[in-house]
């Protein structure tokens, strides 16, 4: 019991940063879900629906990022790289047979290579 009230008075001074680090991670997250929605729900996103997904996301972050200044930077930067990213961001959801990722374009290769 001593070895582990050792552990936890080692690792308390460091919880509020693991929240906010935590918090920051989910964000990321939920922007990769929005951006990869599930194919078989339908209907199948469109360019437009994950566009307007995303959009409001950042935009809730930017509104959160007013009310919290410690997290503004990473929010800012965030919405920075997206907003670069814009136009070519939403590009695969225009013709669902391309592929959206490296990984599934890697896979269509193996495939083409296995037949």
């Amino acid at each position: 019991m001593a070895q582990l009230l050792a552990v936890v008075r080692r690792h308390h001074p460091f919880t509020a940063q693991y929240r906010h680090l935590r918090r920051q991670r989910n964000w990321l997250v939920e922007l990769e879900r929005r951006l990869d929605p599930p194919e078989e729900s339908p209907p199948h996103p469109t360019r437009r629906s994950v566009k307007r997904q995303v959009k409001d996301f950042l935009a809730q972050l930017e509104e959160y990022a007013l009310r919290h200044p410690n997290d503004a930077k990473v929010v800012a930067h965030i919405s920075t790289t997206f907003r670069q990213r814009w136009p070519r961001l939403f590009a695969c959801y225009g013709w669902p047979d391309r592929y959206r990722t490296n990984n599934d374009l890697e896979t269509f290769f193996g495939r083409l290579r296995t037949r």
